[in-house]
């Protein structure tokens, strides 16, 4: 409802000029009077809750749109909108005829007195049909005024004019759009050499210029020992140790320093942390030192002389011990560390690894990273719980090092046919309405299994296995961004882009092409196909744009504006 989602959208980040939208609003109420519904549906708008308006800055869990949609929300196009565009798309007037007939159609069925006295015509039913709205072929026994069903969102509607409101709904728009992405998505071209080529290039140019050297995880445990040094004059019983992306070497060079406190058992915790806090304060080997006890996990924060962000907490058994298992798993394949880099990178800029603003934990994104790796038809990446013994399973992490070394993978996948995969299988195959995300064994497990009731993306922490690392999120929309965001990722990465931009936005559902896919082939340059089909193609239109891409346009990037569309999750307030 709007109330509910005010105070969330109030603090979303939309680079909307909020004056402009108050005065829109109040010249709106000066020249017209509205009711109600129509102020709402006004304020909606304005926060960017109305999920089929198209262009930037839609609510967080909009699917991002392409340049080529149409808002299933927008009423025939206005004058002004016709004014500033010579001719109209053929699509886009054919459907404006269309919902114009049957608005028509809808003010001559309001004048018969019984609804099974009216038939709608042909081209309505057909129209309507294309929305997932059809004909009832037998009359509901619960709702028994309906005439109408969509099958999209099994939605009973009782006239035409019931089914324009319903295909105007934000809930329609979206679950359409969803339909049509995935569509496109399963319908994606293998990519070809030249894809591969240039998307190998990215990955292992970013994983070089990002991820953590040898040099900088020597750095990290130096941090580590100095703080050890340090904290020992005065507490005796002690040791200090990383954890987290500077142990497993997921990291990126941007990445804090996770330092974890072991205390003998005869120590104080709480007592303990308060002298730590002095004895790093009067330190020169570090600055900005400053107490974080009130949060959930107490800790300490200071920084590097070369201002390196350092966190130190205490006995963060369960951390260590995932961090742990990860590190072997990187260790396992260099094309898992590499892979690690870029999809930490990835989450970073799609604003997933925020936890603190109510999204997924960093170390969540390795975990979904080995899980994926884990389930390819060819695994890369063995489980490596089953080389534990059962007696150490969940207290300590303790393996034969030499018996997991000769674990071999037979899969021979490229780093860019790995990314794709990765995100086809958030985007396509992992049904998270049932599964958990869950690194402990080769087999699937489920919410079931877990006791867990979620119905959306569950992780398990693989040494804290009651804790679902997904329960930082507090909003569905930031569960269908995520979802959304994958969805993003595979259309961009897993098509093959260029330096005039994608050449495949959108998959028709065609059940005929109309043209040969080899005639004619010399004679188009990618320029001329652009600018005579679009990248609105059929599934063969799809490989004869493929195959026109020259090997000198082909480029990929890590950004912003190509893996989000402008969209970003909702800032949510805990408090």
């Amino acid at each position: 409802s709007l109330h509910d989602a005010l105070p969330i959208c109030l603090i979303h980040f939309y680079k909307r000029d909020k004056d402009d939208d108050v005065k829109a609003l109040h010249a709106r109420h000066e020249t017209d009077t509205m009711d109600s519904q129509k102020i709402e549906t006004a304020i909606k708008g304005m926060l960017g809750l109305n999920l089929g308006a198209t262009g930037g800055g839609g609510a967080p869990g909009a699917y991002p749109r392409g340049k080529e949609s149409k808002s299933a929300a927008s009423d025939a196009p206005s004058k002004e909108k016709v004014a500033e565009k010579d001719v109209m798309p053929a699509k886009s007037v054919e459907s404006s005829d269309q919902e114009a007939l049957l608005l028509a159609e809808a003010k001559k069925e309001s004048k018969v007195g019984k609804p099974e006295d009216y038939t709608a015509p042909e081209p309505v039913v057909a129209f309507l049909a294309a929305k997932y709205i059809r004909p009832l072929k037998k009359k509901s026994a619960k709702f028994q005024r309906a005439q109408w069903f969509c099958h999209l969102c099994e939605y009973h509607c009782d006239n035409l004019n019931k089914c324009f409101e319903h295909y105007n709904d934000t809930r329609h728009s979206r679950l359409t759009r969803i339909k049509e992405i995935d569509f496109t998505l399963m319908n994606i071209p293998k990519p070809s050499k030249l894809h591969c080529d240039s998307l190998n290039n990215l990955l292992n140019n970013n994983a070089n210029h990002l991820g953590l050297t040898k040099e900088d995880i020597a750095e990290r445990h130096l941090v580590a020992e100095t703080v050890q040094n340090i904290l020992m004059t005065s507490i005796k019983d002690c040791s200090v140790r990383l954890y987290g992306s500077s142990m497993t070497g997921f990291g990126l060079r941007s990445s804090n320093i996770n330092l974890d406190l072991v205390l003998g058992a005869d120590l104080q915790p709480h007592l303990v942390l308060i002298q730590s806090l002095s004895l790093l304060q009067t330190s020169p080997a570090f600055k900005n030192v400053q107490d974080d006890f009130t949060s959930k996990l107490p800790a300490i924060r200071f920084q590097t002389l070369q201002g390196i962000e350092v966190e130190l907490s205490l006995n963060n058994i369960h951390a260590f011990q995932t961090s742990s298992i990860l590190r072997d798993y990187i260790n396992l394949d260099p094309r898992v560390k590499i892979l690690g880099v870029n999809f930490r990178d990835w989450a970073s800029i799609t604003r997933l690894d925020k936890q603190a603003l109510g999204t997924l934990s960093p170390h969540s994104f390795n975990i979904l990273l080995v899980y994926a790796l884990q389930q390819l038809k060819q695994p890369l990446l063995p489980c490596i719980h089953d080389f534990i013994s059962k007696e150490n399973d969940e207290e300590k992490y303790a393996i034969d090092k030499q018996k997991l070394s000769e674990w071999k993978t037979e899969n021979t996948d490229s780093l860019a046919e790995l990314w794709i995969q990765l995100f086809q299988f958030y985007s396509l195959t992992y049904n998270s309405a049932e599964l958990v995300v869950s690194i402990r064994k080769a087999t699937e497990m489920t919410n079931e299994e877990k006791d867990w009731k979620s119905k959306k993306l569950a992780i398990e922490d693989p040494y804290s296995t009651k804790r679902n690392l997904c329960r930082s999120i507090q909003h569905p929309s930031v569960f269908n961004y995520i979802a959304d965001s994958f969805k993003t990722g595979y259309l961009y990465f897993g098509t093959i882009q260029t330096s005039h931009g994608p050449i495949i936005t959108k998959i028709l559902q065609s059940e005929d092409d109309e043209e040969d896919v080899e005639e004619g082939l010399g004679d188009w340059t990618l320029e001329s196909w652009l600018a005579a089909k679009g990248t609105v193609l059929t599934k063969s239109q799809t490989l004869t744009a493929v195959r026109l891409v020259p090997k000198n346009m082909v480029t990929f990037s890590f950004s912003a504006e190509h893996l989000t569309d402008g969209t970003v999750p909702a800032v949510i307030c805990a408090v």
